[in-house]
């Protein structure tokens, strides 16, 4: 019911695709660690890694980079077949954008430093700008403008009651056999946000949708 997602869900915008893909990656990525789990949670990691490549290639590493580090240092998730997954799954929207790098940007890093360049990229914080364009509702807010918009009570309260949600479920959960699936859920939350607080200038509502979610 929040405001940009019912904006958003009508609009042909990649967040609300991607913030459903995280969801449902992270899911079936636990459910592919399940004793005797079979294929279909591994055919969701395929699924939903190959529209995240599709739609947002780096989007798709800021999924990945939480999964593969649990599934790499927590040792009752060392399993190689959802990693395969993820790879495939990955390698469906990142190969042609390797691809057409080389075609027509001249490479990886030639395509990225032009995004850098349109995005404003760059390490620096903008997350007071991204809740004055929550609160404000406006819908887009680049780094060549001084204000974002204003704050409002209703604004702070949410992102406060989300973080101390998220801190009382983990506390709550602590002793339960579903701690490491609510540590790695907020895991993802927190990677999917990195980009868009410290790695662009640009801010806008709809960017931190797959965190919400």
């Amino acid at each position: 019911g929040v405001w940009l997602s019912v904006f958003y869900g009508n609009e042909v915008m990649p967040n609300v695709y991607t913030a459903c893909c995280t969801v449902a990656a992270t899911g079936c990525f636990l459910l592919a660690m399940r004793p005797g789990a079979g294929w279909r949670p591994l055919a969701g990691i395929v699924a939903t890694f190959a529209v995240i490549s599709l739609i947002r290639p780096l989007d798709a590493l800021w999924v990945l980079a939480p999964l593969v580090a649990a599934a790499v240092l927590y040792r009752p998730w060392r399993r190689l077949a959802p990693l395969a997954a993820i790879a495939v799954g990955s390698a469906v929207g990142w190969v042609p954008w390797v691809i057409e790098s080389y075609l027509r940007f001249d490479g990886v890093i030639g395509r990225i430093e032009e995004m850098e360049e349109t995005n404003a990229g760059g390490l620096q914080f903008v997350g007071h700008r991204q809740l004055q364009t929550f609160a404000s509702g406006r819908i887009l807010c680049g780094a060549w403008t001084e204000d974002c918009g204003h704050y409002t009570v209703g604004a702070v309260l949410m992102w406060c009651g989300l973080a101390v949600l998220g801190a009382v479920g983990l506390w709550v959960m602590r002793s339960t056999s579903f701690h490491a699936a609510a540590l790695l859920a907020a895991a993802v939350a927190i990677c999917q946000a990195v980009p868009y607080f410290f790695l662009t200038g640009h801010a806008n509502p709809r960017y931190l949708l797959p965190t919400y979610a």
